[in-house]
């Protein structure tokens, strides 16, 4: 538990650290941070919600997921797929970008696949770490991008003028699918079952 480091830092009187860590051991955040967990991955599909987390702890919350993630397949390998939504929460801070790259990098000793998604495929190139997880994906899929990113992720991906046209003007689920040096154009398009769960339109969210 979280009280136990609390606990050998009072010891050594690493009073700051200790004051950090008080609304996580004791405080409103004490439930969340310092309770042991019940989550099991034998089950086909766990999903870790923190989207009503204050956003000020969702990047914390997303890096104590993922390293949960890897001690157990460490611990039990065998074929996974880890998908990280807005990772965008990682990729902007260099620490947890370089912990989510040193993930990426050795998840296939332990039969997992890791998806990153994000806003922005330039999430990816604002640091070395992102540069090296978009590098190191079998399969990359680029959707719209923004006129201010284009520059930056036709470079990275070596991009023809056609692609980047494309990326600028493509259609709600159009997008760029690169996998090696292949380029292809496609269209995601969800079945009538796959569409209520996976929509964002809030008129259709709140229709269900």
């Amino acid at each position: 538990l979280l009280k136990d480091l609390y606990v050998e830092l009072k010891m050594l009187e690493q009073t700051k650290l200790c004051d950090r860590l008080e609304r996580f051991i004791t405080g409103s955040l004490a439930n969340v941070f310092n309770k042991p967990s019940n989550v099991s991955l034998e089950n086909r599909l766990v999903v870790f919600d923190i989207k009503d987390m204050p956003e000020s702890l969702r990047q914390l919350m997303m890096l104590i997921v993922s390293n949960f993630v890897q001690n157990e397949v460490k611990t039990n390998p065998q074929k996974r797929l880890l998908v990280i939504d807005e990772g965008w929460l990682l990729l902007e801070h260099e620490e947890s970008a370089r912990f989510i790259s040193g993930l990426v990098r050795r998840a296939r000793k332990y039969y997992l696949g890791v998806s990153i998604i994000s806003q922005q495929a330039n999430d990816f190139l604002k640091n070395d770490y992102g540069r090296a997880i978009a590098s190191q994906s079998a399969l990359r899929i680029l959707m719209r991008q923004d006129t201010t990113t284009i520059k930056n992720v036709v470079s990275e991906f070596k991009l023809s003028e056609y692609e980047n046209n494309f990326l600028l003007t493509s259609d709600k689920g159009e997008a760029l699918l690169i996998a090696d040096k292949n380029h292809v154009a496609i269209k995601v398009v969800a079945s009538k079952d796959e569409h209520p769960l996976i929509t964002t339109n809030p008129t259709e969210i709140y229709d269900l």
